[in-house]
């Protein structure tokens, strides 16, 4: 097999052929239905069991195990491209998933009653995982120590990282024997809670992976449980040679990133010349031929491993620059592959691989354009993102664009005030000119000295506090039954049969109307006013309420099952977030309906409140005061509106919705 043709069964893709076989069919659909959609939550909260399941009934965990222990023995390029298809969909569970095929390598290079686990295995009914990456910094850091016992080892200390905690079945751990100068290699059994005790990692990458520190205390390991006891030096040297020639998780990242990137900017040649190295770095790494192939190009393996992990990088920084600042949005799939790649640059590190990536880190570009390749995917002009020749001077557009956008910002926050200035200059205009009759229509100098008058004697203060005190109070109580009301008619279609119809009568019954009613049934006290406010209120928060919810989109609700979540934990982290933006709405509109009908409720029967400050207005024809209330009024509804904008950006910043023209 080649590395520009693979042998018959293959289909065509944009990064080279890939070899058929039902198993990827299947795998295909579970990633396409389940496991990806669900990607960025899963980084967030942790892979579940069902996802492992899923994959276990496409026939995954059993692709490299021979057909004679119960699984499929798949060719290594149908493995690969499961791998990479994995990876590329969920990096979290592609952790899990090729950790799986650890402990299967070493129990068929090893032999013995281990034998008997991989029927299992293959099926998927255990889980592998595996801990021994801390063998690595032996001994500048003292980790997992072995001791011979009779009939076994005892281990003891701390493995750093193993994935998988709470899902993992069978794990294969090393310890060193220093007196021995070896290593044990072991597959235990999890969970043992008395002796292996797993404390999670926040990790900033792949943080749906489940991984933790595995603290081990004396923990006995019988003979037939030990997969193998190596010397420590041939263990070190052969480490440094182990392992594919490309790394298969990275390429799938690439591969994924470089299709999300094309599928938002076509045209871009750029993407297209990182697409081809893409398509290069993956035949490399597809093969039985594949290490020979790459000593052929004049590279050691060390520098293509190196290679593929740091064009992960590139490209899904690129699918970041592709898509823009919604690309950063936690729900966007992006940001998770670009974290899953600086992951893949720590992990598995032996000291050439090290050595590696520090050399094309410190110099990228003349690694790149000393890379020999047939299609020319290396090429110098081919490995830059950006144009050289269009390249800006940091000082001089600074220089340019800085003053411009502060003109800019300051433009844009000044033209809202814009027409109302205008209308009370040219209202003030209007009355100096005697063009309007001020006894009819006071001027603003008027309204303003009546305000400041009534400032002065203290009665604006009191009148403003008990009507923001109304205000808040028959708000809080309408708003908050609307809320509780759409949410119950919402969830719930018995409670919207039982519920919804009253309300919707309740609601073409005149408010306004009501307040001689209820000055008869509950007197001339606060309340009927709080009653009042409350019911002008309550219908725009249940409206908005229960129609947020019944827009929520059902695909975020099966997600949220898949990951096990119950009803309660369901409404709360997926089904109010999604109706946030309706019931926001509803606020502004409540609070505006609550404003009018605290109005009406102080212009009958009050004796304090703006309200009441109009009347007294009316009754003394000081048409300025009335006038003047109306203008608080106006202000404050103003002032209430903006602080449910701010918490619209507060808590729906994360929405990519149209923002105008």
């Amino acid at each position: 097999m080649t590395l520009d043709q693979i042998a018959a069964g293959t289909v065509p893709s944009r990064f080279g052929p890939v070899p058929a076989h039902p198993a990827l069919d299947r795998l295909r659909v579970v990633l396409d239905e389940t496991i990806a959609p669900a990607a960025t939550i899963t980084d967030a909260s942790g892979v579940p069991a069902s996802h492992l399941a899923a994959l276990a009934a496409t026939g995954l965990f059993g692709l490299a195990i021979p057909r004679a222990y119960g699984g499929l023995g798949a060719p290594p390029e149908v493995v690969t491209e499961a791998c990479e298809l994995l990876a590329g969909a969920c990096p979290s569970t592609y952790l899990i998933a090729s950790q799986h095929m650890t402990p299967i390598r070493w129990i068929l290079d090893g032999g013995g009653p281990l034998l008997d686990l991989l029927p299992a295995l293959a099926k998927g009914e255990l889980i592998g995982g595996a801990a021994y990456g801390h063998l690595r910094s032996w001994p500048a850091r003292r980790t997992v120590s072995a001791r011979r016992t009779p009939g076994g080892w005892r281990f003891d200390g701390v493995a750093p990282w193993f994935s998988g905690a709470g899902l993992v079945d069978v794990v294969l751990l090393a310890a060193v024997a220093e007196t021995e100068h070896s290593i044990v290699f072991a597959v235990v059994d999890l969970p043992q809670p008395s002796r292996i005790d797993a404390v999670p990692l926040d990790l900033a990458a792949i943080g749906g992976s489940r991984t933790a520190t595995l603290r081990v205390n004396d923990l006995f390991v019988p003979d037939e449980r030990v997969v193998q006891v190596v010397d420590l030096d041939e263990w070190r040297a052969g480490d440094a040679l182990d392992g594919p020639v490309t790394a298969p998780g990275a390429v799938g990242l690439a591969r994924a990133a470089m299709e999300y990137a094309l599928a938002h900017r076509p045209d871009s040649p750029a993407l297209h010349a990182l697409a081809d190295e893409v398509t290069f770095i993956r035949a490399l790494g597809v093969g039985t031929s594949s290490a020979a192939d790459a000593a052929d190009l004049g590279r050691d393996r060390f520098y293509w491993r190196a290679q593929s992990i740091n064009l992960a990088v590139r490209a899904t920084n690129a699918a970041i620059v592709a898509r823009g600042g919604a690309a950063l949005l936690a729900d966007d799939p992006a940001q998770v592959w670009a974290r899953a790649a600086l992951f893949l640059q720590v992990r598995g590190l032996s000291e050439p691989i090290r050595a590696a990536h520090l050399s094309q880190l410190a110099d990228p570009h003349r690694h790149a354009s000393a890379e020999p390749s047939p299609a020319g995917p290396f090429s110098e002009g081919s490995h830059m993102l950006t144009e050289p020749h269009s390249r800006v001077e940091p000082a001089a557009s600074a220089q340019h664009s800085g003053p411009s956008k502060g003109r800019r910002a300051w433009f844009g926050r000044l033209l809202p005030f814009t027409l109302p200035v205008l209308l009370v200059v040219t209202w003030q205009v209007a009355a100096q000119l005697h063009w309007i009759d001020t006894v009819l229509i006071p001027s603003p100098q008027q309204v303003l000295r009546a305000l400041v008058e009534a400032a002065g004697d203290g009665s604006l203060w009191d009148n403003a506090q008990a009507s923001l005190l109304r205000w808040g109070s028959g708000f809080a109580l309408g708003g908050g039954l609307g809320v509780m009301f759409g949410s119950l008619v919402g969830l719930f279609r018995r409670a919207e049969q039982i519920l919804d119809s009253t309300f919707q009568m309740l609601r073409t019954v005149p408010h306004l109307g009501l307040m001689p009613l209820l000055i008869l049934w509950l007197g001339l006290g606060e309340s009927p006013k709080l009653v009042m406010v409350g019911l002008a209120s309550f219908f725009p928060l249940y409206l908005n309420t229960m129609a947020g919810i019944r827009n929520v989109d059902r695909k975020l609700v099966e997600v949220g099952r898949v990951h096990g979540l119950g009803t309660v934990e369901l409404l709360r982290r997926v089904v109010l977030p999604a109706a946030l933006p309706s019931i926001l709405v509803g606020a502004r509109y409540g609070l505006g309906s609550a404003w009018v009908g605290l109005i009406v409720a102080e212009l009958m029967g009050a004796t304090s409140g703006l309200g009441f400050m109009l009347s007294e207005g009316q009754a003394l024809s000081r048409v300025d005061i009335v006038v003047g209330g109306l203008i608080i009024f106006a202000i404050a509804g103003k002032l209430v509106d903006a602080l449910v904008r701010a918490a619209e950006r507060r808590f729906l910043h994360s929405r990519d919705t149209y923002q105008g023209v």
